[in-house]
């Protein structure tokens, strides 16, 4: 309710500034014929009613105000992209049966929620009262007897008017003379030409939403005078202006003033003194007038109904997207949320398509390092860009033209999100990047799989366990561009041991100053690596300005940029010597490859299936458990506890199997597109 009475008041705001435009321009168009008059309003409504609407350069609001589209709050930003139901999953299953379970905290209201509670008790007495007043009036007109067609006549009322929304009627008192009885049914069915039966209850509905707002209130009552000012000049311009003296005595005869704050369509309403000097002072206007009127009055009503138009700043956009509140404990989720939230900042047509994301999909999500107060999460994620050079596909991964035609499709791209807590559940996400954010923190092997804590005090001694060698003369790549290797070998204790005997000591290398990396430019010829994500990588260049060039990572997990270093010319040498010595993994043929893609898809899909089970199995168990809450006994407690706990882990092991069948399924596809997996025994044969 808070969140909605921002919007209005944000609405109210802006119907605002657009009333004080038409009150202007009313000035300027007094001795204009009304119906222009009337016609501003329409603005106002529009902006009293409708939270959103179209940028225009030639908007007349303010910038400064706030949209009232951007005062609705959404309950998740994860509701309006396309996320991986694999990773939704146990948030919705805990949405589902954990909150009986949450302690109940009781805090005090906030001031805008008491001023919410006040607004919409307002909005509900001027309903029931104008509803009253409504039905006392149909009441009285129960005794009403039928002259012709929608014509009715009673003694019970003292002024002609239309009430009705379907079907209206026109109701007159009892008595009036012929020539009254034209004047009256010629300005009754101007109204119903105009559908001002419905306009107006429409209206009073807006006011009552914006009751607070003073302004409004006077809107109200110069659109009701506008609008019967503009009937009895259709009638003048109809019937000629000799009529003007028996129309304006007609009037005075059935003035009266109004009961209630909603009345009808009544020929003799309030402000008949104005209607009676408008009357006898009233022209038909020449041609270029009613043109000049037209075009202000479109120019208003374009003006007050756009939005500005604001210019797109990168800067403000990243410093918003790194910016976001959770009630989540859960480090992984939290990571997710970070991340969702940074990318849809950057959907939308308001954004440059050179920062814009058309659709996005996350994957993956693993807790990297760190912990409650400040933590680093990998994410891999599916997104489609509108051009092909934008500001998102600077990430790695692989790809592709979006399938209309429109854009680029980028899959598996690996990014990296630092985020820090700010406390109250508000948090900062203060490093996105390829790699590298989670320095200095330390990392968190039993939450990620594939991820190894190594013993030891320097890093550059953890075990080597992959070993590439290159062709740089006559490279091949595969299809995503990324160069063959003529050899792989895996590595053993002994092997990584006798590896860095050959390097020598890294303190006597010679350390190239921070920034210049010449390796930029130069193909490798053997990469070392260590264990996946944790452990150290080494590319080594050959023969480079007469010095063996190595790149030192520390880690992919914990090193922004690698440093790089000259080593010893006969180093690159003695490593490759070593490394022609071991016997190279046999590259699978293409066959065997997709062979085994579909086997590892098939015992992926059977695990699912009895984790599903599982998970059914304990779902069930855990609502039967819960429509006997109302025993309320410890024993049912603690079983609530225990399957709860169940459910997480199977939910939990589900997800991951989920990712782990879509990744296998994108390897399937690109294997079976891939052609240079038939060059890779080849050229391992050279």
């Amino acid at each position: 309710m808070t969140a909605l009475f921002n919007t209005v008041l944000s609405m109210s705001l802006t119907a605002g500034y657009a009333a004080f435009g038409v009150l202007l321009i009313r000035l300027l168009l007094k001795k204009a014929p009304k119906v222009f008059s009337y016609a501003l309003w329409a603005v106002v409504w529009f902006r009293l009613v409708c939270p959103v609407s179209f940028e225009s350069m030639f908007s007349l609001i303010p910038s400064g105000i706030p949209k009232a589209s951007q005062a609705i709050s959404k309950p998740s930003f994860i509701n309006s992209t396309v996320i991986n139901p694999a990773l939704s999953t146990e948030l919705v299953y805990q949405q589902t049966f954990s909150p009986q379970f949450s302690p109940i905290m009781h805090t005090p209201p906030t001031w805008r929620e008491v001023l919410a509670v006040v607004w919409l008790a307002g909005v509900f007495l001027l309903l029931c009262y104008s509803a009253v007043s409504y039905l006392r009036l149909r009441h009285r007109l129960a005794t009403a007897v039928r002259v012709r067609d929608n014509l009715y006549e009673t003694d019970r009322i003292q002024t002609a008017f239309v009430m009705g929304f379907i079907r209206p009627k026109i109701y007159l008192p009892a008595g009036v003379s012929p020539n009254e009885l034209d004047y009256i049914l010629k300005h009754e069915k101007v109204h119903l030409k105009r559908v001002d039966h419905l306009i107006k209850p429409i209206a009073f509905l807006a006011v009552c939403v914006h009751w607070f707002n003073p302004l409004v209130w006077v809107c109200w009552y110069l659109m009701c005078r506008d609008m019967e000012m503009s009937c009895d000049e259709s009638v003048i311009k109809r019937l000629g202006g000799d009529i003007k003296k028996d129309y304006s005595g007609s009037l005075l005869t059935f003035s009266e003033r109004q009961s209630g704050l909603f009345t009808p369509l009544a020929f003799g309403e309030t402000g008949v003194k104005a209607r009676i000097k408008n009357i006898l002072s009233y022209k038909k206007p020449a041609f270029w007038v009613l043109i000049l009127c037209v075009a202000a009055v479109a120019a208003v009503t374009v003006g007050f109904m756009a939005n500005p138009r604001t210019a797109f700043d990168l800067e403000k956009a990243e410093a918003s997207a790194k910016q976001f509140t959770t009630q989540e404990t859960d480090l992984v989720k939290i990571g997710e949320q970070a991340a969702m939230h940074y990318y849809s900042a950057f959907m939308g047509e308001n954004i440059p398509e050179e920062h814009r994301i058309t659709e996005l999909s996350v994957t993956n999500v693993r807790l990297v390092a760190g912990d409650a107060a400040e933590f680093c999460v990998s994410i891999n994620i599916d997104f489609t860009t509108p051009t092909a050079q934008t500001y998102f596909t600077r990430s790695n991964g692989k790809s592709e033209p979006a399938k209309d035609g429109k854009g680029v499709r980028c899959y598996d791209r690996y990014m990296e999100f630092r985020v820090k807590s700010l406390g109250n559940s508000d948090y900062l996400i203060t490093e996105v990047g390829t790699g590298g954010a989670a320095y200095g923190l330390a990392p968190v092997a039993d939450n990620n799989e594939g991820i190894e804590q190594q013993s030891g005090t320097d890093n550059n001694q953890n075990p080597l366990t992959t070993a590439y060698l290159f062709d740089t003369k006559n490279p091949q790549y595969d299809a995503n561009g990324s160069p063959i290797p003529l050899a792989q070998y895996n590595l053993s204790k002994e092997d990584s041991d006798g590896l860095y005997a050959l390097m020598g000591n890294k303190e006597d290398w010679e350390a190239l100053p921070e920034g210049e990396y010449p390796s930029l430019n130069l193909p490798r010829d053997i990469s070392l690596q260590g264990t996946v994500m944790a452990g150290p990588v080494y590319e080594i260049f050959g023969d480079v300005n007469g010095k063996t060039l190595i790149t030192f990572t520390k880690s992919l997990l914990l090193s922004k940029m690698p440093s790089e270093y000259y080593a010893p010319k006969e180093v690159y040498s003695k490593i490759k010597e070593y490394l022609q010595k071991l016997t190279p993994v046999q590259p699978q043929s293409k066959s065997e490859i997709i062979e085994q893609l579909e086997q590892e898809i098939a015992d992926v899909e059977v695990s699912l299936s009895a984790r599903s089970k599982e998970l059914t199995n304990t779902q069930r168990k855990l609502q039967e458990v819960q429509t006997e809450q109302n025993k309320a006994s410890s024993q049912n407690e603690t079983i609530i506890t225990e399957l709860q706990k169940e459910q997480s882990r199977l939910v939990k092991e589900i997800k991951d199997l989920q990712s782990k069948i879509e990744n296998k399924k994108k390897d399937l596809a690109r294997a079976k597109q891939d052609k240079s997996l038939e060059d890779i025994a080849a050229n391992q044969s050279k």
